[in-house]
This record gives structure tokens, C-alpha cells and sequence, in this order.
């Protein structure tokens, strides 16, 4: 599995077909802001979305975790935009971008 994080922003990562991808970016969902993604789904499978509180105190910082597997060779962008998920059309407050290329194995 490949752990990714914001500081990762903009690199390449290479893996197999089958492997898992983690990708970590930061959130704080009581601004009604989330992280929402864009990315070829005949290479990636999604496995999971979920937001990991690092307080107990309500509304506070954490992390949006995502899981992938590479399911086809090829190269593609996965592109994170955090957007209120409710506005269609509204601008992104921040991107996060990496490209992954996938090798059979």
C-alpha cells in the first residue's frame, strides 16, 4: 500500500495493478466543505471515504481519508477538490493533484 499526503502534491507515484492507495488530506467538515474527487474509474476502484477527528471537540480538525486500488494499467490524474458538495458550479477552495501510473504485474 501507498500512504499519500498534501505535501505530495503534484508528484508522480508508480504502482501494480492490485496495489492500494491511502490518500490523507486535511478537513474541517463544520465549514461544510469536503474533499470530493475526480479520476479515471476504469483504472481506480474505489474502497473508501472517511473523515478521521483528530479532537473530541465538535467541529474540529481532521483528516479525509480515501482508498483506492489500482485495477488497470495505465497512467492517470487524480484530482481532489474541496468544494460544498450541495453548491453545483461553486469554485474549489483548494486542489490537491497527483498522477499515478499502473503496471501490470
Amino acid at each position: 500500500m501507498i500512504v499519500i499526503h498534501q505535501s505530495d502534491a503534484g508528484q508522480t507515484f508508480t504502482v501494480q495493478v492490485g496495489d492500494r492507495i491511502e490518500v490523507w488530506l486535511e478537513e474541517r467538515p463544520s465549514t461544510g466543505y469536503s474533499w470530493q474527487f475526480e479520476t479515471d474509474h476504469n483504472r481506480f476502484l474505489v474502497l473508501d471515504s472517511s473523515f478521521h477527528g483528530d479532537s473530541t471537540i465538535p467541529g474540529g480538525n481532521g483528516t479525509r481519508r480515501f482508498q483506492l486500488e489500482a485495477i488497470a494499467p495505465g497512467e492517470s490524474s487524480i484530482v481532489f477538490r474541496l468544494i460544498q458538495p450541495w453548491d453545483n458550479g461553486a469554485e474549489a477552495i483548494d486542489q490537491f493533484q497527483i498522477t499515478v501510473r499502473v503496471i501490470g504485474n
